[in-house]
């Protein structure tokens, strides 16, 4: 028959062997938990670096749309100058051309009676009405050419001033965009420290049930070989 020391002894050896064993699996099972809460908080960081990255693009967009504005904003005041200078040259090339018409006039008429020719009746009313009308006309003909290349600015200055507006449009909405992914950036980042919490509870918890299996499997130990001592040596 087996002895019964020796049969309590296997017995209490396998029960230790087990407490050492759940308490390595207790161990495994916590660096398993701490691992995937690793990946998540390189994750995280991942995601806020990525939207930091994304903030700063849009930063960069901002400032070219602004500088595009800022060159649209000239170019439409350049081109309002011109309109005006256009207008301005054209009114003082019919001044111009007036005084030389009136000039002409006068001459004509002076000729015209100097030759002993009737200056206020016949041929000589006629001519210098027509003198007058080609003046008119040539007036006419610098207005209309200093009023085409004036519209031509205008609608240039029109042009650059809406370009200057979509860019300033676009510099405003990148800027708010870049606001917006740094908020993001660092909402992400506050879920950090939370996660280093759960990693830090996470092996906790391992040590603390490797030693709640140690202990769980010392006390049966001693609780059965204090029976077996109290059974056997009474």
């Amino acid at each position: 028959m087996a002895d019964p020391g020796s049969m309590l002894a296997i017995g209490l050896a396998g029960q230790a062997i087990g407490g050492v064993t759940g308490a390595m699996g207790k161990m495994t099972e916590a660096a398993g938990a701490q691992t995937s809460i690793m990946g998540s908080m390189l994750q995280t960081m991942s995601k806020a670096f990525g939207l930091q990255v994304e903030a700063k693009q849009y930063d960069y967009s901002a400032m070219v749309a602004n500088y595009q504005a800022n060159i649209d904003k000239i170019n439409a005041n350049t081109a309002s100058l011109n309109a005006n200078y256009e207008r301005d040259t054209a009114d003082r090339k019919v001044e111009q051309a007036e005084m030389a018409d009136r000039y002409q006039e006068g001459a004509a008429k002076a000729a015209q009676g100097a030759s002993g020719i009737a200056v206020n009746s016949g041929s000589s009313t006629a001519t210098r009405e027509s003198m007058i009308e080609l003046g008119n006309y040539d007036a006419a003909t610098i207005r209309a050419d200093g009023a085409r290349k004036a519209y031509a600015f205008d609608v240039e200055a029109m042009q650059d001033t809406a370009q200057a507006e979509l860019h300033t449009y676009a510099a405003a909405m990148n800027t708010s965009q870049a606001a917006d992914t740094r908020t993001a950036a660092g909402l992400t980042m506050e879920a950090l420290p939370l996660q280093q919490t759960a990693y830090n509870l996470a092996g906790t918890s391992g040590t603390i049930g490797a030693i709640g299996s140690l202990v769980g499997a010392g006390a049966s130990v001693a609780t059965k070989w204090s029976d077996y001592s109290q059974k056997y040596n009474a």
